[in-house]
C-alpha cells in the first residue's frame, strides 16, 4: 500500500469553495431582502406622501394658515410622520406587538 500524505493546499481550495457557496447564499438572501424591502417601501412612501399632503392641504385650505404657520405645520408633519415611520420600521413583525426601547420612548416624548 502506498502511504498518502496530506496536501494542505487542498484545504485552502475546500475553504474557498465553502466561502464562495456561503457568499452566494448570502447574496441570494440579500437580493430577496432587497426586493422585499422595495416592495414594502412603495406603500409606506405613498402613505407618507398622502399624509403630508392632506395635513398641508388642511392647513392651507381649511384652516387658512399664513405662510409662517404653514412652515411650522410642514416641520411638524414631517417630524411626526418620520417618528411614526420609525415605530413601524423598527419592528420585524407587527409594530404594536413589541415594545420600543426605553431610549426611543424618551426621545419620542422629548420631541
Amino acid at each position: 500500500m502506498k502511504s498518502q500524505t496530506h496536501d494542505p493546499r487542498a484545504d485552502v481550495g475546500v475553504a474557498r469553495l465553502v466561502c464562495a457557496s456561503k457568499d452566494l447564499r448570502t447574496a441570494a438572501s440579500v437580493a430577496a431582502l432587497t426586493a422585499g424591502t422595495r416592495t414594502a417601501a412603495v406603500p409606506l412612501a405613498l402613505g407618507k406622501l398622502v399624509y403630508c399632503l392632506a395635513v398641508l392641504a388642511a392647513g392651507w385650505y381649511a384652516l387658512h394658515f399664513t405662510p409662517g404657520q404653514m412652515q411650522t405645520l410642514t416641520f411638524a408633519a414631517l417630524a411626526f410622520g418620520n417618528q411614526g415611520l420609525l415605530y413601524v420600521l423598527r419592528a420585524r413583525g407587527r409594530f404594536w406587538r413589541s415594545r420600543p426601547a426605553p431610549i426611543l420612548i424618551v426621545a419620542s416624548l422629548s420631541t
